[in-house]
């Protein structure tokens, strides 16, 4: 299911579960609300659900390379010196990661590792 599609528990489910979070028997929630053991089951179902999307990224690879062909594969040297020439004349990062066909925020990064290993006197082996 995709994210946009958020899966939301019923009123019931919420009500079940937040009498399970306040330490409720099964006895007191089903005596308590007149629900049944099977309305339990479905409301730690429905819970489980939210917690599995919530894990999901929401994107895919597929999608993210459709904008950014070189996304999530590994870094040529001949890309860190491309990197490394772009960083050195100014250039911003969204700049650079559209001369590299990577994410923003993956040149953002390599940017900084590199002045990191910088201010470390690694030089230019990284």
């Amino acid at each position: 299911m995709p994210r946009n599609d958020k899966v939301l528990l019923d009123e019931k489910a919420v009500q079940i579960l937040g009498l399970i979070a306040e330490g409720r028997s099964y006895h007191q929630i089903v005596d308590g609300i007149g629900c049944t053991y099977l309305d339990i089951f479905a409301a730690a179902a429905s819970a489980l659900r939210v917690c599995e999307e919530a894990d999901r990224p929401s994107y895919s690879m597929e999608e993210v390379r459709a904008e950014h062909p070189r996304a999530y594969l590994p870094w040529s040297d001949a890309e860190d010196a491309q990197l490394k020439q772009l960083m050195a004349a100014g250039k911003s990062a969204s700049e650079i990661a559209a001369t590299l066909q990577r994410q923003t925020s993956a040149i953002r990064s390599r940017m900084a590792r590199f002045e990191v290993a910088t201010r470390n006197g690694e030089g230019s082996n990284v």
